[in-house]
């Protein structure tokens, strides 16, 4: 069953978006490569409209882009011309519209078809598509199987938080059922990749990290074959990059990033991938990104390069016992307890978002309201998932 969103944080979305200007139609496409464990890992990004939910407000720390009104044509030939650019073969490709390859708004069934006809001969190992729970159904996967035939394919579908707490109030995720989502992967036949957020905007160091973990514990437990950790990014046009840019927020460091791997049982270890914990595109520049410090940045980077690669033990160990002064505050700041609870640190924060942005003309009559009720959920537990704090 599809939720609802937050009709305070769409505001707050909505608000900041004013003034975002629609993607160019060119380039309508970019390919972008990495070495993941497999071998070479190929993405072609091509433009749509965007996300059904960027109008409406959609995810705190989400900017995509809104594209214009593409045609069906235009994205085939996209991707057409895309695919033309890769050096062949590769062992990982993932083609990903600004939002979901399987939502029929953004990309319509006719431009789905034939975009899958030109995967279904290239020469590699594995397919990915990103997606939200939502998307994922019987008919669509059974629409994959026709046209991909015994090609291995992956669906990535983008839960950020197992936690509906975090999801609702400081994320405004607006996603179906999880677990059936990855279920119905499952029964046909393809592999299950669960994205994970880190650093939702308004937790603190150590709420962030405790809720990574716990959501990729969750994802495993509830089947997925594979987890993606994403360090969040402040990115222009976002909640995050809003309050990034008005020193109300900070994007986890990387040292949440390494944390929270090494707090993962070895199994899980293995299986979980990182991305996204540099910027890919310096055409796009965010306000602030995961970071060390000036004197180890280059070090850490590199070393987390080698970790995308390989996911080696070794190398995490080398992650996990790097010395420098960046992490032993860091370490500090993890330790220090929280002398506010995570909901009235939220509620300040929306005072601040409906004065910063003039939304008092609907926080007013609805504060007491919003904020009695994110309390009472907050204090009553989140069912199968654990706590921040």
């Amino acid at each position: 069953m599809l939720g609802t969103g937050n009709s305070f944080l769409m505001r707050v979305m909505q608000s900041v978006r004013v003034g975002r200007q629609v993607l160019p139609e060119n380039p309508p496409y970019f390919i972008r490569e990495e070495l993941v464990p497999a071998g070479r890992f190929v993405e072609v990004w091509f433009l749509t409209s965007g996300c059904r939910w960027d109008r409406a407000g959609s995810c705190t720390m989400c900017n995509y882009g809104r594209g214009p009104a593409i045609s069906e044509a235009a994205m085939i030939d996209a991707v057409r011309r895309g695919l033309a650019e890769v050096r062949w073969p590769a062992e990982e490709l993932v083609v990903s519209p600004s939002g979901s390859m399987l939502d029929d708004r953004e990309v319509p069934p006719g431009a789905r078809a034939a975009i899958l006809s030109l995967l279904a001969e290239l020469p590699v190992k594995k397919l990915l598509f990103e997606t939200r729970s939502e998307t994922v159904t019987e008919q669509v996967m059974d629409e994959l199987k026709r046209a991909l035939g015994g090609c291995p394919v992956t669906i990535e579908i983008g839960i950020e938080s197992a936690d509906p707490w975090v999801s609702r109030y400081c994320i405004n995720k607006i996603a179906g059922d999880h677990r059936r989502a990855i279920q119905v992967v499952r029964n046909h036949g393809f592999g299950s990749c669960v994205n994970v957020l880190l650093g939702a905007p308004f937790l603190s160091p150590a709420e962030a990290v405790a809720d990574c973990v716990a959501t990729v514990e969750w994802a495993y437990k509830a089947g997925a074959d594979s987890v993606v950790v994403f360090p969040v990014h402040a990115k222009p046009f976002t909640l995050a990059g809003l309050m990034a840019s008005e020193g109300r927020f900070r994007p986890p460091s990387l040292w949440a990033l390494v944390e929270t791997l090494r707090r993962l049982a070895p199994e899980q270890q293995r299986q979980t991938a990182i991305a996204w914990y540099k910027n890919y595109i310096p055409e796009l520049p965010p306000v602030a990104l995961p970071t060390t410090c000036p004197a180890c940045e280059g070090v850490v980077l590199t070393l987390l390069d080698r970790y995308r690669a390989t996911q080696s033990a070794e190398v995490l160990e080398s992650l996990a016992n790097f010395d420098c002064a960046c992490r032993h505050r860091w370490l500090e700041e993890m330790a220090a307890p929280e002398a506010i609870p995570l909901p009235s640190r939220v509620a300040a924060a929306c005072d601040w978002l409906a004065g910063h942005l003039n939304l008092i003309g609907w926080w007013g009559p609805n504060r007491d309201g919003y904020l009695a009720e994110m309390a009472a959920s907050f204090y009553a537990g989140r069912i199968d998932a654990c706590p921040c704090s």
